[in-house]
């Protein structure tokens, strides 16, 4: 290999990275968002799936029943560990026998907590007996203030 032949490629390699590195810059926030997103659903998917980019994003999780008697309902807490000043999301369970005990709830709670946010499941009594009332959406509303 001719020496201008070696210099044309190390010029096209670092031109290649460049164009890469800013695009990664510019596009940064949309590639976490787009990276969270796939590993919820893989994590719903499969809880033990365990891939480089699930890897980079998960984050331990605390489960907890917290005992507050300022709380109308019981709910379930999911928070990420490491996280500091994480969002917040309320999930409610469907009309369902078992309520925030649901493994479907569960899994996926916990999928969305992996990814860095907090998770509050409240207990909606009028579901899992399947009815709906107003009270429902009382609880409802208590919950995303509380």
């Amino acid at each position: 290999m001719s020496r201008s032949f070696k210099r044309r490629r190390n010029i096209v390699l670092l031109v290649i990275f460049a164009v890469l590195a800013i695009t990664f810059f510019i596009f940064q926030h949309s590639i976490g968002t787009h990276l969270r997103a796939i590993s919820i659903l893989q994590r719903f998917a499969n809880p033990d799936s365990n891939g480089f980019f699930l890897r980079l994003i998960r984050h331990p999780v605390e489960t907890g029943e917290p005992q507050n008697k300022d709380a109308p309902f019981r709910y379930r807490l999911y928070k990420p560990l490491g996280v500091t000043n994480p969002p917040g999301v309320v999930l409610l369970h469907g009309v369902h026998h078992l309520g925030i005990e649901d493994p479907r709830l569960v899994n996926f709670a916990r999928a969305v907590a992996e990814t860095g946010v907090v998770v509050m499941t409240p207990e909606l009594q009028d579901l899992a007996d399947y009815h709906i009332t107003s009270a429902t959406v009382n609880q409802i509303d208590a919950a995303v203030v509380f």
